[in-house]
């Protein structure tokens, strides 16, 4: 005699033990499913071989449009004197990246763009580390003279069919930056800011705006997550920079931080992504890493991968914020961070990111 299941027990049965049923998948953590890969040269062919390699897609392509003045053959009195008469390496790197050449990605309009856009721009035989040019460049940006740049940028990316690409405007303002944000100048960066994201937003309603820190941002917080979290911020010397809430809610989509390895314990860590990642629940935002990886400095530390991979798959759920995305900085030997130069990471980056069985590990 054949019994039939009553269409409740099988229903709960299907929904209890479903995921070990034969041939099934789990669905992919959401690390696994955010990846992307920072390349600044050979874009294309470095991100096809990675989709190779780990033999999945991989969304989102991080490149750097840089921030000096002229490229290398415009190098000339001329560009120093008046840089905003000449091409700056901005544009060239846009055309690079979006126009038809061999390593266009025109083509791949499947993916994301996450792009790092200057807010300042400065000439060949000047310091980044000059904070009076930085703020006289910045002011440069302010008054408009380098507007016919920026709307190249965002029509180049608008035409291939990007026009849905990720802007991380004056990333890392903490660091040796042309656009440093410090206590002393919060409203010029934001007036920056503003300027150059109405040009883009007005090309493409599509495009998302990252505002990214860098490693000193929650350096003066010990606790991951305490309500003073924004105190590193203001009066803080050369390590304070604009918090978000100054730049303003509706002009920012995604706050975000690099992490590096370079420290022997992973405690710095958790404390800088954990205290980014209150900013972004304070304001409501998704949040990202938008460069991190291995520091062969230090040593091919693995569990850095593995920590990352683990970190992500977890707080940014336990805090109810959406992973934007993050990207492996895969820049080639002599690059520190290398997969390349770290084997024991790139086997621990390639089980964990690859396509498999069950795709979450």
């Amino acid at each position: 005699m054949r019994y039939a299941l009553p269409s409740a027990v099988f229903t709960f049965i299907v929904v209890l033990f479903g995921v070990c049923a034969p041939g099934a998948r789990a669905e992919p953590s959401p690390a696994w499913a955010k990846l992307g890969m920072y390349n600044f040269y050979d874009v294309r062919t470095k991100h096809a071989e990675w989709e190779r390699i780990l033999g999945r897609k991989i969304e989102f392509v991080s490149v750097n449009y840089g921030w000096r003045a002229c490229k290398h053959e415009h190098y000339s009195d001329g560009c120093m004197n008046r840089p905003w008469d000449h091409r700056p390496e901005m544009v060239a790197n846009a055309v690079h990246y979006f126009g038809g050449g061999d390593q266009s990605m025109r083509d791949r309009t499947d993916v994301t763009m996450v792009v790092s856009v200057p807010l300042a721009f400065m000439s060949p035989d000047e310091h980044e580390c000059d904070d009076q040019r930085a703020y006289e460049h910045m002011q440069e940006v302010i008054d408009g003279r380098w507007d016919r740049w920026f709307e190249d940028v965002a029509e180049l990316a608008a035409e291939a069919g990007h026009g849905h690409a990720i802007y991380r405007l004056g990333i890392e303002p903490d660091g040796c930056r042309p656009w440093q944000s410090k206590n002393d100048n919060y409203e010029q960066y934001r007036q920056a800011w503003r300027h150059v994201w109405k040009i883009f937003k007005e090309v493409s309603r599509e495009s998302r705006f990252d505002y990214t820190g860098a490693f000193r941002f929650w350096q003066k917080n010990p606790v991951a997550g305490v309500p003073n979290a924004e105190a590193s911020y203001p009066g803080k010397g050369a390590d304070g920079v604009a918090p978000p809430s100054h730049l303003g809610s509706d002009w920012v989509d995604i706050i975000s931080l690099d992490q590096y390895d370079s420290v022997q314990k992973f405690d710095r860590a958790r404390r800088e992504l954990g205290n980014t990642l209150f900013m972004a629940k304070k304001y409501q935002k998704a949040f990202a890493v938008p460069e991190w990886g291995v520091w062969s400095v230090v040593e091919d530390r693995a569990a850095f991968i593995r920590f990352m991979y683990d970190w992500m798959n977890t707080e940014p759920a336990k805090a109810g914020v959406p992973l934007a995305y993050h990207s492996y900085f895969n820049q080639p030997p002599p690059f520190a961070s290398s997969l390349d130069k770290n084997p024991k990471s790139k086997a621990e980056f390639i089980r964990l990111f690859s396509a498999g069985p069950d795709m979450a590990h």
